[in-house]
């Protein structure tokens, strides 16, 4: 029983499945998440790969994540305040001169390096991960803006003959 707990705890497919589900995180902004599993993949490749950490190659690996890491995550935090921008113009915030404080206080935040610096963190010490977030990020969105549009199509169409039938009544109690 050890033994296969250990088969599937060290095999590829587990890997990609912690992988997957760390992308998954980092799509919903659950960074501290993002970060326990990139460790524990890190550590199951090390277990399972048995890496030498004398080897110059790793240390060289090692020591360029870091820079890496920090031009992604300044790539990302422009990104991120684009995304915010975008929010905005397509908001409308701006309704008869009311002002919604609560959602521009949202974005303040949003915005504010000193309240951001998880995230920040996050996006340099997991940046493969975060990579490949944005780029499967947007297939994400597709994909649920495609199955949501799709079911309000058949939500729609349900709830019109529902109408249909209260119409009716209407027109019959008159």
């Amino acid at each position: 029983m050890i033994e296969f707990a250990l088969g599937v705890l060290f095999s590829p497919i587990f890997f990609c499945i912690l992988f997957v589900i760390a992308v998954l995180f980092e799509h919903n902004d659950l960074t501290p998440l993002t970060f326990i599993f990139q460790v524990a993949i890190v550590g199951l490749v090390w277990k399972t790969f048995g890496i030498d950490l004398t080897s110059t190659s790793y240390w060289i690996i090692g020591l360029s994540y870091i820079p890496i890491g920090l031009v992604w995550a300044t790539w990302r935090w422009f990104r991120h305040c684009r995304k915010i921008n975008e929010e905005i113009e397509e908001s409308d915030i701006k309704k008869d001169n009311n002002f919604d404080s609560y959602q521009i206080r949202e974005w303040r935040n949003q915005l504010n390096v000193k309240k951001q610096v998880g995230r920040i963190v996050t996006w340099v010490l997991c940046f493969p991960i975060s990579m490949v977030e944005m780029f499967l990020g947007d297939l994400f969105d597709f994909v649920r803006t495609i199955v949501t549009k799709f079911l309000r199509g058949i939500f729609d169409r349900i709830a019109k003959s529902t109408n249909a039938k209260l119409d009716e009544y209407d027109k019959d109690k008159k």
